[in-house]
C-alpha cells in the first residue's frame, strides 16, 4: 500500500502541479478576434438586424450608464474567451451570463452593482492585456466598462485608469510569458475551477495529421471526426456550429413567437463555443501537435509527456511556425510567397497577421448562423446538416479530454457545405511523422548533480573552540520538481532534496584540520516557511484540491510575504532572493582528523541564481549557478557550546528532466 501511494505521489506531482492551462490565444486576444469579426457582421445589411436583436437581450448586455453599442459588442466578445476555458457547456454559460448581468445590490447612489466573478475574470483579463501590449484608450474603455456594470456608473466616474505602460517588444518572450503564467495565476484566483477544467485540454489543439495520410482536408475531417478519434478542436466546433445552425433555424422558424427569443439567444451561445475552438486552431502551440512524449510500444510517459507538451506549446507560440491554410493548398493565391505562407504564433505573442487570418474564419462561420436566423440562406441546408449530430449537442461538455468525441460527425468529412468553407480557412496542422522539433519545460520531475565551495569564518574564538577560517566542498545527487507550471518567480519555481559528501576544513591559517561527512540539504518555496511549504506542495499534486492548489500556487510566488521572499531581477538570467526559511543544508562528520565528531546547519540567507534554459527531448537538461551568503550553526563533541558563523558559497549544478 505505501509502495502504491509514493509510486502515486511521484506520478502526480510533476503532470498535476506542472499542469496550467496550455492556452491558444489568452483571454484578450481571443476578444480582439472576435470583435474585429463583429465590427464587419454590424458593417453587413443582411445580418445586422439579428446582431441588434442579440445585442437588445440585457443578460448578454446591461444596457446602463453609458454603455453604448460598441460596449456590447466588446463585452459579447468576451464570450468566446469565457467560453472553453471558463465554462464546459453553451448552457452553462448562459446560466452564468444571465448571473453575472443580474444586480446583486445598490450602491450609495442608488447605481446597480454586481458582483458575479466572471467580472473579475474580464478585469485581471484586460488588466494584463494593458501589461502585455501597452495602455490604450480601447483598453481603458473595457476596464471602465467593468468598473461601471460592478460598480456603479457614479463611482467608476471617480476611477482613474494608468495611461503609461508600454507594449512589451514582441522578442521579448521571457517578459511576455512572465506576464502569461501570472494571468492564469489571477484567473486561477478569479476561478477557482480554471485549472481543473483545463486538465481535459486535448479538445482545444488540432490533431497532427495521420503519417501516410492524403494532405486534404476531407482526409483530415475523416481523421479528426472519427468516432474514436481523440477529443480535438476540429471536432469540437463541428459539434457546436451544427448545433448553433440547427438553433437558428428553429430561431427562423419561430419568428413572431415568444420563444423566438430563446432560440436565438441559445443559437448565439453555442456558436460562440464554436468559435473558441476555431480560434484556438490558428495558435501556433496547437497546430505543432498535442502529444508529449511515448516510451517503447507507445507507452505514455507521464513524467515526460507533461513537459514536452507545454515546452514544445510554449516554444512555438513564442516564436511562431510557418503555416498554410487549406484554402491555399487548394487554390494557391497569385502573387508573392507570403500571400499563402505565414508564421502564425499565439498565446500573448500574437501579431496583427494572426488577428487577420483567424478574424476571417469567425467571420464567415458567425456569418453563416445569423444568414440561417434571417432566413437569408435555407433553413433546410442547416437542418440536413444537423441531422448528424444527436439532439443534445449544444449540452455537450468540452471540458473531458481523452477520447470524447462526439459521435454521429463522420459523415460531414465529405459533404461540401457551411463546415468545409469555414474549416478550409484554418493552418494546416503538423504531421505526426515526421513531427516537429520538440520542446522541454521545467516542469515535472527532475534528477542532477551540484558541486559547490564555500569559505568563512566562525564568531567564536579559536581558543574557546572555534573553528577559524572555514572552507567546504560538496559534491551531491539531487532529486526535485520544477514548479514551472504554477510559478510565475525563478528563484521560487524549484523544489528539491540533494544528498552527497562534504569536505570540511578548519582553522585553515592555524592548525588545519579535516573532516569528511555527509551532506543533505532542501530547499522549497512556502507560505512562509519550506517546513509547510514542502508537504504543501506534495499534498496539492496528490490530492489536487482547488484550494491546496491556491496555496501552492501562493507558496510558488512569494507565499504569504512576497514582498520579502519573491525573487529580484539583476541582469540576463540572473536573479536574487532573500532565501532565508527556505533552503538549509545540514552536514555531519562523523570523525575528523582531530578525533572529534561534528554537525552543523547552513542557512543560505541571500541568493542569487543564473538558470540557462531546457535544451534536449529525450533527456532535456539544464544548468545553474547560484551565489550564497548565509549562517552556519554547529556542535561537536569537543564544544557543546557550539560554533556560528558566516559563509559566502558559489555552486554549479545541473538536473535533466527525464
Amino acid at each position: 500500500m505505501l509502495r502504491h501511494t509514493v509510486l502515486g505521489l511521484m506520478l502526480a506531482t510533476p503532470v498535476l502541479l506542472g499542469s496550467r492551462p496550455a492556452s491558444a490565444f489568452i483571454f484578450s486576444e481571443h476578444s480582439q478576434i472576435t470583435e474585429q469579426a463583429l465590427t464587419t457582421l454590424t458593417r453587413d445589411g443582411e445580418v445586422r438586424a439579428i446582431f441588434d436583436e442579440l445585442a437588445s437581450m440585457t443578460d448578454l448586455c446591461a444596457r446602463e450608464g453609458s454603455i453604448n453599442e460598441t460596449d456590447c459588442l466588446a463585452l459579447m466578445s468576451d464570450f468566446v474567451a469565457i467560453a472553453g476555458d471558463h465554462a464546459c457547456t453553451p448552457v452553462e454559460l448562459a446560466r452564468e451570463l444571465a448571473a453575472s448581468n443580474e444586480p446583486t445590490k445598490k450602491d450609495r447612489h442608488g447605481d446597480n452593482e454586481r458582483d458575479h466573478w466572471y467580472w473579475e475574470v474580464r478585469r485581471v483579463a484586460w488588466d494584463e492585456d494593458a501589461e502585455l501590449n501597452g495602455d490604450n484608450p480601447k483598453n481603458r474603455r473595457r476596464l471602465n466598462v467593468i468598473d461601471i456594470l460592478t460598480d456603479g456608473t457614479k463611482d467608476a466616474a471617480g476611477y482613474t485608469y494608468s495611461n503609461d505602460r508600454k507594449k512589451l517588444d514582441d522578442g521579448d518572450y521571457s517578459t511576455r510569458n512572465f506576464v502569461r503564467r501570472r494571468l492564469n495565476l489571477q484567473l486561477q484566483n478569479a476561478d477557482p475551477k480554471y485549472t481543473s477544467r483545463a486538465k481535459g485540454d486535448d479538445g482545444h489543439f488540432q490533431l497532427a495529421r495521420a503519417p501516410g495520410a492524403e494532405t486534404s482536408l476531407t482526409a483530415f475531417l475523416e481523421q479528426s471526426l472519427a468516432p474514436d478519434a481523440l477529443s480535438n478542436a476540429t471536432a469540437f466546433y463541428a459539434t457546436y456550429h451544427l448545433a448553433a445552425l440547427r438553433l437558428a433555424a428553429e430561431a427562423e422558424a419561430a419568428k413572431g413567437k415568444p420563444e423566438r427569443p430563446g432560440l436565438l439567444k441559445r443559437a448565439f451561445l453555442a456558436e460562440v463555443f464554436a468559435l473558441h475552438f476555431l480560434e484556438d486552431s490558428f495558435a501556433a502551440g496547437h497546430v505543432v501537435g498535442h502529444w508529449g512524449d511515448e516510451g517503447m510500444g507507445g507507452v505514455r510517459l507521464p513524467l515526460r509527456s507533461e513537459s514536452v507538451r507545454i515546452g514544445t506549446h510554449d516554444y512555438y507560440c513564442d516564436r511562431g511556425v510557418e503555416t498554410t491554410r487549406w484554402v491555399d493548398l487548394a487554390s494557391p493565391p497569385a502573387g508573392p510567397y507570403s500571400v499563402a505562407h505565414h508564421v502564425t504564433h499565439g498565446d500573448a505573442n500574437m501579431t496583427t497577421t494572426d488577428l487577420d487570418f483567424a478574424a476571417a474564419a469567425v467571420f464567415t462561420s458567425l456569418r453563416q448562423v445569423l444568414l440561417v436566423a434571417s432566413q437569408r440562406t435555407p433553413a433546410d441546408a442547416a437542418h440536413r446538416l444537423a441531422a448528424f449530430l444527436p439532439a443534445g449537442d449544444e449540452s455537450f461538455d468540452s471540458c473531458v479530454g481523452g477520447k470524447h468525441t462526439p459521435q454521429g460527425l463522420a459523415g460531414i468529412a465529405r459533404v461540401a457545405g457551411p463546415i468545409q468553407e469555414v474549416l478550409q480557412l484554418e493552418p494546416i496542422p503538423s504531421a505526426r511523422s515526421p513531427e516537429l522539433p520538440r520542446f522541454r519545460a521545467e516542469v515535472g520531475l527532475f534528477i542532477g548533480a551540484a558541486a559547490a565551495v564555500d569559505g568563512g569564518t566562525g564568531f567564536t574564538r579559536i581558543d574557546s573552540g572555534g573553528e577559524g577560517a572555514i572552507g567546504r566542498a560538496r559534491a551531491t545527487l539531487r532529486a526535485g520538481v520544477g514548479l514551472g507550471g504554477i510559478s510565475t518567480d525563478p528563484m521560487n519555481s524549484l523544489m528539491f532534496v540533494e544528498v552527497g559528501a562534504v569536505a570540511l576544513g578548519t582553522r585553515m591559517f592555524e592548525s588545519p584540520n579535516s573532516n569528511v561527512g555527509l551532506s543533505v540539504r532542501l530547499r522549497s518555496p512556502g507560505l512562509i516557511s519550506l517546513v509547510e511549504g514542502t508537504p504543501l506542495l506534495i499534498l496539492a499534486a496528490a490530492t489536487r484540491a482547488p484550494w491546496l492548489l491556491e496555496a501552492a500556487s501562493t507558496a510558488a510566488n512569494g507565499g504569504w510575504l512576497p514582498s520579502i521572499f519573491r525573487s529580484h531581477h539583476i541582469t540576463g538570467t540572473w536573479n536574487w532572493q532573500i532565501s532565508a526559511l527556505r533552503d538549509v543544508a545540514w552536514n555531519f562528520y562523523p570523525r575528523g582528523s582531530d578525533g572529534h565528531f561534528r554537525w552543523e546547519f547552513q542557512v543560505p540567507m541571500l541568493t542569487a541564481r543564473s538558470a540557462n534554459p531546457s535544451s534536449g527531448v529525450v533527456w532535456a537538461q539544464s544548468n545553474d549557478f547560484w551565489f550564497d551568503l548565509g549562517m552556519t550553526a554547529g556542535r561537536s563533541n569537543q564544544f557543546r557550546d557550539g560554533n556560528y558563523g558566516v559563509y559566502l558559497g558559489f555552486s554549479a549544478s545541473s538536473r535533466s528532466f527525464p
